[in-house]
């Protein structure tokens, strides 16, 4: 009785722990989006995307001015040839840390298409994630 017990707590808990990283996890990926630096490449009245390929998301519903942000696959962006998406190529959370590189690839359907890329730095803070640091590179 005691091993069923304990088997159950044990799943229940990583159940939790589960849960945890992919609130942790959307709310580090919406403070990315949410980056200043961002804000005047984003094109008017059109869905935020994000690349499913070197780092791949759970459920997670990150948002942009009230619009939900979909997530498509590799073969998906070239199926679609949206204008604009991101592709995180590094995530790595430890702990209270976390440190994430992504591109943003945008007027990706002109000649000359463009990219914004940067590192980023947070902290939690309590349930909150908190930008320390955000080096922008294009």
């Amino acid at each position: 009785m005691k091993k069923i017990y304990f088997l159950l707590l044990a799943l229940w808990c990583t159940g939790i722990v589960k849960a945890q990283s992919l609130t942790d996890q959307e709310k580090i990926v919406q403070q990315c989006i949410n980056l200043k630096s961002l804000e005047k490449l984003y094109p008017e009245h059109v869905p935020l995307y994000i690349m499913q390929h070197n780092v791949s998301f759970g459920n997670i519903h990150p948002s942009h001015n009230g619009k939900k942000v979909s997530f498509l696959s590799k073969d998906q962006i070239k199926d679609q040839h949206p204008d604009a998406y991101f592709l995180f190529w590094t995530f790595n959370v430890s702990g209270n840390d976390a440190r994430i590189e992504f591109v943003y690839n945008y007027d990706q359907n002109t000649t000359e298409g463009k990219e914004f890329k940067a590192t980023v730095l947070l902290e939690k803070k309590g349930v909150n994630w908190i930008i320390k640091d955000a080096q922008p590179s294009r």
